[in-house]
């Protein structure tokens, strides 16, 4: 039986994107942003009503990146966060991609590509370290 407090969270995805070299796209929240202003994160949106996690992810890589070609994706079972009272059950994903042309949407200023360290210690958007911990050994 499903919890009733599954229908209450919003559903999410939470996307690692790498590229050739190994680096993660990292984003920079726009400054007019409700959650995070000028953070850095990595690709995220909400599950539309009937839409499926693998839909969504679909649409985020394209609508928030322009990104079309992508490969070896990876999930993994979704975990819930909680933060300022709200709870988001968040699906993960992690792909390859060797598109450099990134067009960002008006969600984001600035873009760049980084490692797992420097993203970390970057000035980061509260939930990206439990997003980044779905794939990665982080310490700390």
């Amino acid at each position: 039986m499903i919890s009733y407090l599954f229908y209450l969270m919003i559903k999410t995805v939470s996307i690692v994107v790498i590229n050739d070299e190994g680096k993660i796209l990292a984003l920079k929240r726009s400054p007019d942003k409700k959650w995070y202003p000028g953070k850095w994160d990595i690709l995220s949106g909400k599950i539309e009503e009937g839409e499926s996690p693998d839909e969504c992810f679909k649409r985020e890589l394209l609508e928030e990146a322009g990104i079309t070609d992508y490969h070896d994706v990876e999930t993994r079972p979704p975990y819930v966060y909680e933060e300022a009272g709200l709870k988001w059950l968040v699906y993960s994903f992690r792909c390859k991609t060797s598109q450099s042309d990134i067009k960002l949407d008006s969600e984001h200023s600035e873009f760049k590509w980084t490692t797992l360290e420097e993203l970390i210690n970057s000035e980061h958007a509260t939930p990206l370290r439990t997003e980044l911990h779905v794939f990665y050994e982080i310490q700390g």
